[in-house]
């Protein structure tokens, strides 16, 4: 059973042996889109820095330092996506306690969603970065998004076995982009509530946290195929058949005090 993750904006590159020791025993992979990567940041160190401003949204400080992390991103420092990303999601999935195998399960299962790469494995060296799926970024007349889409659907409809389905535990920012094509009715888009007395709550933070903690238990438990996903059982969250249908599905869970 595949799945995806959206990235984070939060990056933290590991300093070599940080991260889980395990990572010293795999090889390290080149992300699959880099030369497209390479090209994107290009691009984006052509800009001056009113334009790095206007278009990554910025205020003064946060703009100048992202106009230098991409002015010296050729030179900077790589790790492993896994363990670079920083945001909710990935504390929540915890990869310093994973071991080898856990983290050779990952590599092949696992696809981590990016603005920049494309799409990555868990042990593909990568380098700091700013780039947003969303970003008002234009590649040869074409947004972000459309340029991604076009390269990722050949990309994971390499990447599934026949007919096999795709775990969606991306954003819908990231998700959209394989909403298209064969590949549309292939999606099953996991969804996240808290109950507190009769009503459902969708908390933004916790729908977050529960991405990475769901990842987590597909990897450390081995999880194989769609139908134990369902009865699996993580952090609290119990499968609704009633708010689900056959490509989203519902996890509940009390509220947490």
């Amino acid at each position: 059973m595949k799945f995806i993750l959206s990235p984070t904006k939060t990056m933290e590159i590991p300093l070599p042996g940080a991260g889980s020791d395990a990572v010293n025993e795999i090889a390290l992979s080149a992300p699959a889109f880099e030369p497209e990567a390479n090209r994107l940041m290009g691009d984006l160190s052509a800009l001056d820095l009113a334009a790095v401003g206007k278009l990554f949204k910025t205020g003064e400080a946060l703009t100048r330092k992202t106009r230098e992390q991409i002015l010296k991103f050729s030179s900077a420092d790589t790790g492993p996506s896994l363990f670079a990303f920083r945001g909710e999601a990935f504390k929540s999935l915890s990869p310093e306690g994973f071991d080898s195998g856990h983290l050779a399960l990952a590599q092949s299962r696992m696809r981590i969603m990016s603005g920049l790469y494309g799409v990555l494995r868990p042990l593909d060296r990568i380098k700091p970065y700013r780039l947003d799926v969303s970003n008002a970024l234009k590649v040869d007349g074409q947004t972000l998004k459309a340029f991604w889409r076009s390269r990722l659907l050949p990309y994971f409809e390499n990447f599934l076995d026949p007919e096999e389905p795709l775990i969606n535990l991306a954003s819908g920012e990231y998700s959209s982009v394989l909403a298209a094509g064969p590949l549309k009715s292939r999606l099953v888009t996991v969804q996240y509530r808290e109950k507190t007395r009769d009503k459902l709550k969708n908390v933004a933070v916790r729908a977050k946290q529960a991405r990475g903690a769901f990842a987590r238990e597909i990897i450390r438990q081995g999880i194989s195929s769609p139908g134990d996903l369902k009865t699996a059982s993580i952090d609290g969250y119990v499968y609704s058949g009633d708010l689900s249908s056959e490509r989203e599905w519902f996890f509940v869970r009390p509220k947490a005090a």
